[in-house]
This record gives C-alpha cells, sequence and structure tokens, in this order.
C-alpha cells in the first residue's frame, strides 16, 4: 500500500484519490471508522456514515449517512418540511427523506465532491471533515424537531451493534472501486514537471474574479453582478454564483412556475427528494416567495483549501450541466413542460 500522503506527491497540486488515500486520511481524524474493500464506515452514535466513491459525469467521493432511528409514515409532511427548511438554509450536506420497504420513514444525507481532477491533501481531509460535520450537524437537526429518532437508554449500544453490522452490507446503487492511483502516478509526475500546465494544476484561492474569468472563457455573460455575486442567464436559466462564508463555492439555479404552495408543496417536495435520492453533486429544494412556489437546484464545493484552473473550470462545468439537467427533469415532471431552453442540434 502506498501512503499517498508522503513525498511521492506535491501536496500543493492534485493528485487521483482512491479509497487508500481516504484510509489514510481518517488514520489522523478523531473517529472511529470501519475499513471494508469498497467503502469506509464511519458508525456514530446517532448516524452511520458510508464513504464511497461514485460517478456521476465525474467520478465523486461520497458520504451518504443515515439516521439509525425511523419515522412513522403519519409524519411525512413535518418531516418534509423540515427537510426542506435544511436544505433551504444550509450547506454541506443534502437532507433527503427514504421510504422504506417497511412502511417507515428513514431520514439520510448526503454529501459529494468531484474527484475527476484529483485531490490535494488539504482539499481531501477538508472534505472529509467538513462532511461529518455539516452531517453531525444536519442530524442534530433532524434530532430537535422529532425526539423519536434518538437512541438511547437500555439496550441501545446492542441496537447500534446490530444495525452496523445491517448498514455495513447495504447495497448503494452506483458505488465503484476507483483504479489505484499508482497507476496514474506516471501521469502526475509527467504534468508536475510541465511548466505549460503547472499553473493550471497550481492550487490556489477561489475567488469571484477567478469564476468569471472562467465563465467569460465559455462565452457567458453576465446580467448582474458585483463583488459578492455573480448572475447569468444560461438556456433561459438564471444561474448565480457566490463565494459563501466557510469559504464555499455556491452556484444555484432558479425556477419559478409560480406554483400554489398550499396546493402543490408535497407533490414539489417528493420531486426534488426523488431528484436528491439519484442525485451526487446537486440538490433541489423548495423555495417560497410572494409570487408562490418555486424550485432551486444548487451546488456547492468547500473551497477553503483553494482550487486548481483545473479543478474550478470542471466544478464550474459540472454544476451548470447538473443544474440545467435538473431544471429540466423537475420541470417536465412537475408542469409537463421543460423549462431550459436547449439550444437545437445541427
Amino acid at each position: 500500500m502506498t501512503d499517498s500522503n508522503s513525498s511521492t506527491f506535491d501536496a500543493s497540486f492534485p493528485t487521483p484519490v482512491d479509497l487508500d488515500r481516504v484510509r489514510n486520511i481518517f488514520h489522523t481524524l478523531p473517529y472511529h471508522f470501519i475499513d471494508d474493500d469498497d467503502r469506509v464506515l464511519v458508525p456514530q452514535s446517532q448516524h452511520f456514515s458510508t464513504v464511497y466513491f461514485s460517478d456521476e459525469a465525474s467520478l465523486c467521493l461520497s458520504v451518504l449517512s443515515q439516521i439509525r432511528m425511523p419515522l412513522e409514515m403519519f409524519t411525512i409532511n413535518e418531516v418534509a418540511r423540515a427537510i426542506t427548511l435544511w436544505n433551504a438554509e444550509y450547506l454541506g450536506a443534502t437532507a433527503l427523506l427514504h421510504m422504506t420497504d417497511e412502511g417507515s420513514i428513514e431520514v439520510r444525507f448526503r454529501c459529494s465532491i468531484s474527484v475527476e481532477e484529483g485531490l490535494g491533501v488539504q482539499q481531501l481531509e477538508k472534505f472529509l471533515t467538513s462532511a461529518l460535520g455539516a452531517t453531525e450537524m444536519a442530524v442534530n437537526f433532524m434530532i430537535e424537531r422529532f425526539g423519536d429518532l434518538l437512541i438511547n437508554g437500555k439496550g441501545a449500544d446492542e441496537l447500534r451493534e446490530v444495525q452496523d453490522v445491517i448498514l455495513s452490507s447495504q447495497e448503494i446503487p452506483g458505488l465503484l472501486v476507483p483504479m489505484d492511483i499508482n497507476a496514474e502516478a506516471e501521469e502526475y509526475e509527467d504534468f508536475q514537471e510541465d511548466d505549460d500546465v503547472e499553473s493550471e494544476h497550481q492550487i490556489q484561492a477561489v475567488t469571484l474574479k477567478r469564476v468569471n474569468d472562467l465563465l467569460v472563457e465559455k462565452g457567458i455573460s453576465f446580467t448582474t453582478g458585483d463583488k459578492e455575486f455573480l448572475g447569468a442567464w444560461i438556456n433561459e436559466v438564471f444561474i448565480g454564483f457566490v463565494v459563501d462564508n466557510g469559504p464555499t463555492l455556491v452556484i444555484k439555479g432558479d425556477w419559478d412556475p409560480n406554483l400554489d404552495p398550499a396546493r402543490d408543496f408535497m407533490k414539489v417536495f417528493m420531486t426534488c427528494n426523488q431528484h436528491n435520492e439519484r442525485a451526487l453533486l446537486t440538490k433541489a429544494f423548495c423555495h417560497e416567495n410572494s409570487d408562490g412556489l418555486q424550485v432551486r437546484v444548487e451546488f456547492s464545493i468547500v473551497v477553503g483549501e483553494g482550487l486548481s484552473t483545473i479543478q474550478l473550470r470542471r466544478n464550474i462545468d459540472l454544476a451548470i450541466h447538473h443544474i440545467l439537467m435538473a431544471i429540466d427533469t423537475l420541470s417536465r415532471e412537475i408542469t409537463g413542460e421543460t423549462a431550459v431552453n436547449w439550444p437545437l442540434e445541427d
């Protein structure tokens, strides 16, 4: 096994990510973890997290978590409201509702990052700690509102042990094991020695100016923008770009069907939730304003450890693609027609 945090790789450059690198990071973190062949498991008192790789137009590293105790189906309306509030107000962990075959409700959370262009050591550590921290906040948020989610009292430890065995073998759709990074090490050494590409692989602080420069490179012009926010209409969808506190790069698409909040909330929520169960890199949620019930689709990535130009360009491309695809699907399912103006093919 190669120690991916050794001097083999320059920490100032993104490098390929595999399970060995993830395991190496966990050895430095204050979490008990279980090492499996195709995933890393992180059991905690009230929830259970699985760290794994999957694909969504890009190789992704994901943290999928589940609160240990389920809720009864009659709570679905209240749970939907709480999940919507979390997804609208907080970054980091996407909350979603999962209905079991037994007729109960599980509350789950997902955090993902594209690793197609590699991650630096600090970037990988930051993603894992941020994902696990945001998930813990989300778990507490839900438990405060639904006391039945709390697992405690006599027999709690025994129940956790049984759950750990069951959850550790849980099937995860799309789970895959990436190529061993040793196979990519030679390619990395080549670009590290190439002055022409070195600057694009160098990790730097993420600013709106860098985002703006890459969007201009793509031919995207802005209808609004200042030092804190950029906004553009892309295929008739308004997409905003902001570097939020954290810092986090947040890219959000707006779809305003002006639906009736009282009549349409559960239909729209369930459609957004279905998207969130399938998606890795975006979350969809309901948003209510004076004009009615709207939909937002959001892509976010923690950038406290910076991004290289290659990484930033890739994440912007992924964000725009997945936001447009999500709004296309959501609008078709909710209203029967797309809200995206796709260019006509030649």
